[in-house]
């Protein structure tokens, strides 16, 4: 498993040599540890990825899925496609009208079935990010390890928790397309967070600067 460190504005691939946004400031090798950044440009690569191999995000709502694999399509050429939107694209209904009317099981039965739709419909040339509670569901959680063992890189998307936190109390925890996590936050974190590492290639580490 490879750990990155980055900053929001500063994205690193692994599939391809060398890509990013400088950052006026930013030391990557300060960030990393590491004396040079070379072996972040050419060192990264996992063996038997294609290129082209569609990237999955992963991690906390808040996070910067959203944000950061919007930059990363734009610098990388790549279609960005949020599994959220994606979820009612195909469902047909808001994600909270679903939950409300199914209940939390049929829903991620649902997001399940269409992950594995995404990994077989687009498997070259998305960053697809993906719902914070993915890595609940244990069948999820397997077809992201084998997704990310053959064919393409899941990323894990890393905020503080305290800086999620402070997110939620500016937008609101509780959105028209995203039902309420019912528990403190800290709690779904310490509880997502080693399927977060199990399930990931990567972590990107966002720091924001809150």
């Amino acid at each position: 498993m490879y750990r990155l460190h980055g900053k929001s504005g500063f994205w690193l691939t692994p599939s391809l040599p060398k890509i990013g946004i400088p950052v006026e400031g930013v030391d990557l090798a300060e960030l990393t540890g590491q004396t040079s950044t070379a072996s972040l440009y050419t060192g990264g690569a996992r063996p038997g990825y294609a290129e082209s191999a569609s990237m999955f995000l992963i991690g906390m709502r808040g996070a910067g899925k959203s944000y950061l694999g919007g930059l990363a399509a734009q610098v990388l050429e790549r279609q960005f496609l949020d599994a959220d939107e994606y979820f009612v694209e195909q469902v047909g209904v808001e994600i909270m009208a679903f939950v409300s009317q199914n209940g939390w099981p049929a829903f991620r039965e649902k997001e399940t079935e269409l992950l594995r739709r995404l990994i077989e419909t687009k498997p070259k040339g998305y960053i697809i990010s993906l719902g914070g509670g993915i890595v609940e569901t244990p069948a999820a959680r397997q077809i992201l390890k084998d997704y990310m063992q053959t064919a393409g890189p899941v990323i894990h998307i890393v905020r503080e928790i305290n800086e999620i936190r402070q997110y939620f109390g500016e937008i609101g925890e509780n959105t028209s397309t995203r039902p309420s996590l019912g528990e403190p936050a800290a709690a779904v974190f310490q509880r997502r967070q080693p399927w977060f590492y199990e399930c990931s290639t990567y972590d990107y580490v966002n720091y924001t600067g809150v």
